[in-house]
């Protein structure tokens, strides 16, 4: 029978690493780590965030490491104020 041990109030694509008990949290706009030692009771450990005009496109876990593939957005008003 399955039962809800504990929970975070953060939204995203989530990721294991199992073995420092690590559970990453990614967004458009960034990732937040949680230490999930203690199960019912998830820590917030730190939050990184994408610079300006630049989010996530996607996410993987590979072997202990997370790759990302992101997009930058270019400011259409800067590129209305350049002379082709």
């Amino acid at each position: 029978e399955m039962s809800v041990l504990g929970s975070i109030d953060d939204k995203g694509d989530l990721f294991l690493v199992k073995d420092k008990n690590i559970l990453i949290v990614s967004r458009y706009d960034g990732f937040s780590g949680y230490d999930v030692s203690n199960p019912a009771k998830p820590e917030k450990k730190w939050t990184s965030k994408f610079e300006q005009n630049n989010s996530l496109v996607s996410a993987r876990l590979y072997n202990g490491k997370i790759y990302l593939a992101t997009r930058k957005y270019f400011m259409t008003e800067t590129l209305a104020r350049c002379r082709l």
